[in-house]
């Protein structure tokens, strides 16, 4: 059942610790995660791992695509900081997304994963910018809006459970459009 699997894998996520964004650490949290079940294969950990690899994985919220475009007529530099590994440059090309972003830095390649400043000095220095005029958007409040802030950047997070903007928090990236969010950026 998929919402079993899913719960065993959020459970498993909540008590991760440290996480380095690598192969095996991903192995060993699909172990975590399949643990009531039995032991997983190398096989089936390299099976899933690859399906995650595929863009038919994932899904792009219908927000997305439409804030990017219209950030980009605007003239908004826009870049990506993730906790990711090296699956994520061809999955933003095979989902159409990597052309919107100037620069894209991950975990993987850097050697540190947000909350850690470093990543986000990575960035600020890809980017060419000062941290005072960076806005990083992010749907984790430690990660990406403590370690944003703390990196000096701006920050917003972004909960798609809200149904309005409102403070640091917006609901889709369609609010960054909005007139209050514009004051922000």
């Amino acid at each position: 059942d998929p919402e079993i699997v899913t719960g065993c894998f959020y459970r498993a996520w909540k008590k991760r610790g440290q996480f380095d964004y690598t192969r095996e650490a991903w192995s060993e949290l699909v172990s975590a995660s399949f643990q009531d079940f039995g032991v997983i294969s190398p096989e089936c950990f390299s099976a899933i791992y690859e399906a995650f690899a595929e863009p038919s994985a994932w899904r792009i919220f219908p927000d997305v695509l439409p804030a990017l475009a219209a950030l980009r007529s605007a003239n908004m530099r826009m870049g990506i900081i993730s906790n990711w590994d090296e699956r994520l440059r061809p999955l933003l090309r095979a989902l159409h997304l990597s052309d919107y972003f100037e620069e894209i830095t991950i975990s993987h390649e850097v050697g540190y994963s947000k909350p850690k400043r470093q990543i986000f000095q990575a960035a600020m220095k890809a980017l060419r910018l000062p941290a005072s005029q960076i806005l990083h958007v992010g749907d984790g409040h430690r990660e990406d809006f403590e370690g944003a802030r703390e990196a000096g950047f701006a920050a917003l997070l972004l909960d798609r459970s809200k149904a309005r903007i409102g403070g640091q928090t917006i609901a889709n990236l369609e609010c960054l459009l909005s007139p209050e969010a514009s004051r922000t950026l």
